[in-house]
């Protein structure tokens, strides 16, 4: 049995403090997250964000000319190249991708459409009833380049309603077939004209 002044002695040496510290550090639980939230308990502030969450995936590239050839599809004017417009366009569509890119990773291949209990739709699962379809796995290739984005301009027609160099023809004359009426013809089809012109009430009352 050691003496009392050597117990203390030993209990207080920098050799025990740090056993004693990492023995309590180990058992401790481990840290809470409080987020800040109102009287009903709901966050003031969103607790987690996509952009987080995507992070570890790459960051995928759109060319010019690929971004130039989806806005001829669906029938937009893309910005001018160079401009921060075009910029800002190219970045939101980027991150747009990596999100399509994100999901489509997702391995689906053992998921099942389980019957719904109050609808009847049918239930698919592998066998004689069909085969669920799953999302193709996305893996990025190392050697990938920003001219893998661009888009082949034999993949579809031009959506826009005129094609690029063209117009509308403003000296363009339709002829009329004789059937049809115009101009001051139209006046027959009114029960009241004056002077050329249609006569419509309004707030007053129509004098029979």
């Amino acid at each position: 049995m050691l003496p009392r002044g050597r117990c203390l002695q030993l209990a207080f040496s920098p050799c025990a403090y740090r056993a004693t510290s990492h023995r309590f550090k180990s058992t401790l639980a481990p840290k809470c997250i409080v987020h800040e939230a109102d009287h009903h308990g709901i966050p003031i502030r969103p607790t987690w964000s996509v952009y987080e969450l995507l992070s570890s995936y790459p960051q995928p590239t759109i060319h010019p000319t690929a971004l130039k050839r989806l806005h001829e599809l669906s029938g937009l004017i893309p910005p001018k190249e160079g401009t921060p417009e075009h910029a800002k366009l190219t970045e939101q569509m980027e991150r747009l991708v990596k999100l399509v890119d994100a999901v489509k990773s997702v391995d689906f291949s053992k998921v099942e459409a389980v019957k719904s209990a109050d609808t009847n739709k049918m239930e698919a699962r592998s066998g004689d009833e069909g085969v669920l379809r799953t999302l193709p796995r996305f893996s990025p290739s190392p050697s990938s380049s920003s001219s893998d984005r661009a888009l082949p301009a034999q993949l579809a027609p031009d959506g826009r309603i005129w094609a690029e160099g063209k117009g509308i023809e403003l000296d363009r004359t339709v002829d009329a077939s004789e059937d049809s009426a115009s101009g001051q013809a139209l006046l027959k089809h009114s029960s009241r004209v004056r002077d050329g012109f249609f006569v419509v009430d309004a707030d007053r009352k129509r004098r029979v």
